[in-house]
């Protein structure tokens, strides 16, 4: 038979270990959340701007691309994917150069 006291500290304890167990698994959490948001932001600031190309038809079956370059704003349309590409080849080679 257990006394009070004995009672009392038991559930103290118990209490405490019941505190400990819950804390990391917040922790850990928060720390998921955290380093999750972390790696976004590391990813949005050191992310190159790529070039963005659309191919496009209209009802009549014809066809055409459009381009964009985020890092100099420019854009262009091209009636063949051959020059789209050359575009695009000019841009990424251009990109490159001048930023070093």
């Amino acid at each position: 038979m257990e006394t009070s006291e004995n009672c009392f500290d038991r559930k103290r304890l118990e209490t405490l270990y019941t505190h400990k167990e819950q804390k990391p698994v917040q922790e850990t959490k928060v720390f998921s959340i955290l380093n999750s948001v972390w790696q976004h932001l590391v990813t949005f600031f050191t992310q190159e701007p790529e070039v963005k190309v659309w191919k496009k038809s209209d009802r009549f079956g014809n066809i055409w691309w459009e381009a964009y370059d985020p890092f100099s704003g420019s854009s262009a349309i091209f009636g063949c994917e051959v020059d789209m590409l050359q575009w695009v080849e000019t841009r990424y080679h251009g990109n490159n150069n001048s930023m070093f």
